[in-house]
């Protein structure tokens, strides 16, 4: 399977960039193609990746140069324009989406520069991920808080940090078809 996940920025100091290099780190290690897409190509302070990791830009993929050779699109983050264009451009393709806010929807972040994200909210964050096929939450209290504020999708609760020596195994069915990882 060929996965792209998408991220504003791969910096070794993010929490976010932590847990999308290490997820793509783990399944290419387990045979699946793994490619990152960033906003913010800046390769002197990249999270650590697999050589077989390939990073790529998010304007490559939203050229369409690449539409047919992901199986799987998992976005990482909210708020940015950036983002929602790619999750436009994945439901014009009908490539599953996964979805994970990292944290980005609880209420102390919805009220953290509030001007900013409730335009955001209502003109395209909210729309967007009620399209994603699945929802990745980090712990039960992350998924009650995609149902507080109106989100009805399918959810899947895998905490962050957790290593258990094997590799973890969806499976889910979508409006696009089956995933399997």
């Amino acid at each position: 399977m060929n996965i792209l996940h998408v991220i504003v920025e791969l910096s070794k100091a993010a929490g976010t960039s932590v847990f999308c290099g290490e997820i793509a780190n783990g399944l290419v290690a387990v045979g699946h193609g793994e490619t990152i897409a960033v906003a913010r190509l800046d390769k002197n302070d990249i999270y650590p990746l697999d050589s077989r990791v390939r990073l790529i830009s998010i304007d490559s993929v939203l050229s369409d140069v690449h539409m047919k050779d992901w199986s799987l699109v998992h976005i990482h983050g909210l708020w940015t324009p950036v983002l929602h264009k790619v999750a436009k451009w994945v439901c014009r393709n009908g490539i599953p989406l996964v979805w994970s806010p990292h944290g980005m929807l609880t209420p102390w972040a919805f009220r953290f520069k509030w001007w900013k994200k409730m335009p955001a909210w209502w003109l395209y964050q909210k729309r967007d991920l009620a399209k994603a096929d699945l929802l990745h939450a980090t712990a039960q209290s992350e998924a009650a808080g995609f149902r507080r504020v109106g989100l009805s999708n399918k959810i899947i609760i895998v905490p962050l940090g957790v290593t258990t020596g094997k590799a973890l195994s969806v499976e889910y069915s979508s409006r696009r078809g089956r995933v399997t990882l």
